[in-house]
């Protein structure tokens, strides 16, 4: 199964950046360094301005998402960026903190998503063949790249081939499921990780940020 249109993550980041909109911009720029889903972004676990912290990570100065993983209930995960070496992390920290404690992104699911078609047409990604719960199995094929597609195309092309993350830097940067994760978090500290900005909370995103945080200290040429 091949296409000619496949983006690179230059492609992506190029369309990204020729965004008029300001808030569109910043939105698809956080929907995919988080490895967001869109109700991540902008739906019902969207951040506010204030969900986001300017930490230091062993001397590395980063800015600290606690991500609410929209499939796990809202459970948080740390997405940490190092101001130094990733392109969009100083935009997004001054537009965090413009928004102050209104949304980040304040509008609908459907208006990024139809952003987002526009801004990838053309582009197209492969989807493996699955079977949905008590459904039909679908085959594999070709799907338009969207809001969901960053997703996909962060976790692999970038995070997995280029900074070299392992299955579980990927579960705890992106918030898939693994036991490994749980494990690393002892049962009392799950009880800190909803009070987002407490002084506890950050301690214990740092933490788990340290995880995957040095192999992002890199620059893409």
């Amino acid at each position: 199964m091949t296409t000619p249109n496949f983006p690179s993550v230059e492609e992506i980041r190029k369309r990204i950046d020729s965004v008029k909109k300001l808030s569109h911009k910043n939105a698809l720029r956080y929907e995919y360094l988080i490895c967001g889903r869109v109700s991540e972004v902008c739906g019902p676990f969207g951040p506010r301005g204030t969900d986001a912290s300017i930490v230091d990570i062993n001397g590395e100065e980063a800015i600290l998402f606690p991500v609410k993983t929209a499939k796990r209930g809202g459970k948080l995960r740390p997405v940490a960026l190092p101001l130094k070496y990733e392109p969009w992390a100083r935009a997004l920290a001054g537009w965090f903190e413009y928004r102050g404690g209104e949304k980040a992104f304040p509008f609908c699911m459907r208006t990024l998503q139809r952003v987002s078609s526009i801004l990838f047409k053309g582009l197209s990604y492969p989807i493996e063949k699955y079977n949905p719960d008590k459904g039909v199995e679908i085959e594999a094929h070709w799907n338009p790249v969207c809001t969901h597609a960053l997703r996909h195309i962060r976790a692999l092309q970038d995070l997995l081939c280029f900074y070299g993350f392992d299955g579980l830097d990927l579960a705890i940067y992106g918030g898939w499921t693994s036991q490994s994760v749980e494990q690393s978090l002892p049962s009392i500290a799950t009880r800190y990780l909803h009070l987002i900005g407490n002084d506890v909370n950050i301690m214990l995103m740092k933490s788990l940020a340290n995880k995957y945080f040095p192999k992002l200290l890199k620059c893409r040429v």
